[in-house]
This record gives C-alpha cells, sequence and structure tokens, in this order.
C-alpha cells in the first residue's frame, strides 16, 4: 500500500501518528477558545479603515483561517468514518491550525505573538509526544 504524507518519515506508523495529532488539536482548540475569551474581554472592534495596521491585518488572516480550519477537520473526519487512512488531510489540517494559532497571537500580542508561538499548548503537546515516542524508539530519524 502506497503511504502517502509529509510526516511519514518521522511516524511511519499510522497508529503512532494519530496519538500525535490527537492532543495537537486537543490543544490547540483549547489555546484558540482561551484566546478567543481574552480578545473578547479586550474589546477594541473600531476599526478605521484607513489606520489599517500589521496587527488588524493579522487579525483578518486568523479569522480567515479558522474556516479552513474546521473544513479540513470535516474532511479528515470524513475520511476517517469510510475507514481511509490518508494522512495529507490531518496534516493539512494541523497546518492550517497552526497558521490560524499564529495570525491570531500576532494579533493580540503583537511581536510577542511570534515569541508565544514555540511555547505555545499545541506546540508543546507535539513535543511531549514527539519525546515520548523517541523514548519508546517508535520514530526514526
Amino acid at each position: 500500500m502506497l503511504r502517502l504524507g509529509f510526516s511519514q518519515r518521522f511516524v511511519s506508523d499510522e497508529l503512532q501518528f494519530e496519538k500525535l495529532a490527537y492532543p495537537y488539536h486537543v490543544a490547540l482548540v483549547a489555546t484558540q477558545f482561551c484566546l478567543m475569551q481574552y480578545a473578547a474581554r479586550r474589546s477594541g472592534s473600531d476599526i478605521e479603515i484607513s489606520k489599517l495596521s500589521f496587527r488588524w491585518v493579522m487579525g483578518i488572516l486568523a479569522s480567515m483561517m479558522v474556516s479552513p480550519y474546521l473544513a479540513a477537520l470535516v474532511v479528515r473526519g470524513y475520511y476517517k468514518a469510510i475507514g481511509s487512512s490518508f494522512r495529507d488531510y490531518e496534516e493539512m489540517a494541523m497546518v492550517i491550525g497552526f497558521l490560524s494559532l499564529m495570525f491570531f497571537s500576532v494579533n493580540l500580542f503583537g511581536f510577542w505573538g511570534f515569541v508565544f508561538i514555540p511555547v505555545s499548548p499545541p506546540i508543546l503537546a507535539l513535543v511531549v509526544q514527539f519525546v515520548i515516542m523517541k523514548r519508546r524508539n517508535d520514530m526514526r530519524f
């Protein structure tokens, strides 16, 4: 069987990849929900088109990336429901979710949003899962 996916050379087993992807998606959705609650309290919805800023554009990009992330999760769920193990859709959802988190954190925190990305819960969840898998020798590098 032909196995497709960009992460195939790191994690070849489908079950191990699912164990890696599930905590990432949970942490990503929880982090975005918490950031959304923070943004709702901050409130600054007065938008002047003549005064566009980098942070405002990042907010627009973040809101535009949430819809493709949800669509990618729906497509991933469809393929999972029919029993297919096409990994590209899972990876696509992970990348789109990461971009959404990056744009959203830059929108809220400016430069510090870039600093927040390496220590954000989804990235830390991936690192912890990679370390666990490496200790069990389930990964090849």
